[in-house]
């Protein structure tokens, strides 16, 4: 008998009231990432800045923009 399990993948966010992004923004982000390598792929900085980027595989967003920070995740699970 083999044991099988539903694989998910998990977005942390971070939101800051900041209009400048900073990479410093990503250190709790980062820390989740390497403690959860298997779930965690990337992370979301929602901030009050108007420039999109990414910085070290963390996406930073306006707020105003935040609806679609999730990328294509509907909420199911990851495919094996």
């Amino acid at each position: 008998m083999s044991a099988s399990y539903i694989a998910f993948e998990l977005l942390p966010i971070e939101i800051k009231a900041s209009q400048t992004p900073m990479l410093d923004f990503c250190k709790s982000l980062r820390l989740i990432r390497k403690l959860f390598p298997d779930e965690v792929q990337g992370g979301v900085v929602i901030y009050n800045g108007e420039a999109e980027m990414e910085m070290e595989g963390v996406r930073f967003v306006n707020w105003k923009g935040a609806g679609g920070a999730a990328g294509s995740g509907n909420g199911q699970p990851k495919p094996e």
